[in-house]
């Protein structure tokens, strides 16, 4: 977040990807995998939030769990 050599859309386009890597995770665990209690995937939404502002955050989890 603090970073300066990053634009606003350079850190939106970090933590997106952040974000889907915390869904994969979180689909992995609902299949078996060692569970983190989703806390990954909560971390980098609110890390989102500080940057684009209102997001659901409640959506963007169950998103993570209507993966073909």
């Amino acid at each position: 977040m603090s970073d300066q050599t990053l634009t606003t859309a350079q850190k939106i386009e970090i933590r997106r990807r952040w974000e889907y890597d915390a869904c994969e995770v979180s689909v992995a665990e609902e299949e078996g995998m060692p569970s983190q209690n989703g806390e990954t995937l909560k971390q980098v939404l609110l890390a989102l939030h500080e940057l684009v502002g209102d997001i659901d955050t409640d959506k963007a989890r169950r998103a993570c769990t209507r993966r073909p």
